[in-house]
């Protein structure tokens, strides 16, 4: 699934890098769009290269548009990746703008009870 994306260098702005616990590589998420999607799903990609599970904090996510909403529930059908990669309790931004595309139940079945 991450293959189709290429590696690409785009603007950062939104995404923050955090420690993660338990081993997991932690993704902080403040903004999730189109603009953010391709650079977030390399950074997937190469944890799952490098055996790393991921950790995608979407707590404080103010933003989001389809593309990161279609990332999120790409990433939780694929049997390669819903395995590794998980996320936070969504923002209320971001679960009424999935809930409005009519997948909250795909945003929700992804998230890691803390």
């Amino acid at each position: 699934m991450l293959d189709q994306f290429e590696p690409q260098q785009l603007q950062q702005e939104g995404t923050v890098e955090l420690p993660a616990p338990s081993g997991a590589s932690s993704i902080a998420l403040e903004s999730l769009t189109i603009a953010q999607c391709a650079s977030v799903a390399d950074q997937i990609r190469q944890n799952l290269t490098q055996g790393l599970p991921t950790l995608l904090d979407l707590s404080q996510c103010q933003e989001a548009d389809s593309a990161g909403i279609q990332l999120l529930v790409a990433l939780q059908s694929d049997p390669a990746t819903s395995l590794s990669v998980h996320w936070t309790k969504p923002s209320v931004t971001l679960s009424m703008k999935a809930d409005r595309l009519g997948v909250q139940s795909w945003v929700n079945a992804g998230v890691l009870e803390q």
